[in-house]
C-alpha cells in the first residue's frame, strides 16, 4: 500500500500574487496575467533548474504555481524541508502506474540506495544505461589533485 502524504510544506501557502510581484520585479502583479518570460532573468534560470530537477513534471497551471512558491521560497532563504519533497515526489508518482512515465529524480534515488550499498543488477535485468554521476565518494574525491589546503588545483585535468 502506498502511504498517503498528508502534509503540505509550508512555502505552499505563500500568497500567489506576492511570489509573483516578487519574481517579476514588479512588473506582474498576479496570476491571471502572468507568464513565465516575465520573471526576472536570474529567476527564469532558476525556475528552469527547478523545473528539470527540484520539482520535475507536466506545465500544467498547479504545477508552475508550485514552482513559483518553492522559488520564492528558496530566494527568501525559507527553510524547505528537500527531503520531505522529494519523498512527496516519489510516494506521488508511485500512485501513477503507467509504465511508460518516466521515473521522477532517478540519479538521486540510485545514488542514496547505492549509497547504502552496492547495487548489482539481477540475472534478467536489462543493462544500465550509462553510468551514474559519482556526487560524492572515493572516485570523485581522488580524480582531482589537491594542494597543500585541500583545494583543487585549477591545472589538474
Amino acid at each position: 500500500m502506498t502511504p498517503i502524504v498528508e502534509h503540505s510544506h509550508t512555502w505552499e501557502d505563500d500568497d500567489l500574487s506576492q511570489v509573483i510581484t516578487f519574481l517579476t520585479g514588479g512588473r506582474c502583479p498576479r496570476w491571471e496575467t502572468f507568464s513565465l518570460t516575465q520573471l526576472l532573468p536570474q529567476y527564469l534560470c532558476l525556475y528552469k533548474l527547478c523545473e528539470l530537477n527540484w520539482l520535475p513534471g507536466s506545465h500544467v497551471d498547479a504545477m508552475i504555481k508550485k514552482r513559483l512558491r518553492f522559488l520564492f521560497a528558496f530566494v527568501r532563504n525559507k527553510p524547505i524541508d528537500f527531503g520531505r519533497l522529494v519523498y512527496d515526489q516519489v510516494i506521488e508518482m508511485s500512485r501513477d502506474s503507467d509504465a511508460d512515465k518516466k521515473i521522477v529524480l532517478p540519479n538521486l534515488i540510485y545514488q542514496t540506495l547505492n549509497l547504502q550499498r552496492e547495487i548489482l543488477a539481477l540475472p534478467g535485468d536489462e543493462p544500465l544505461i550509462g553510468q551514474p554521476l559519482n556526487i560524492i565518494g572515493v572516485k570523485a574525491d581522488l580524480s582531482l589533485r589537491r594542494g597543500r589546503r585541500s583545494r583543487i588545483n585549477s591545472d589538474s585535468g
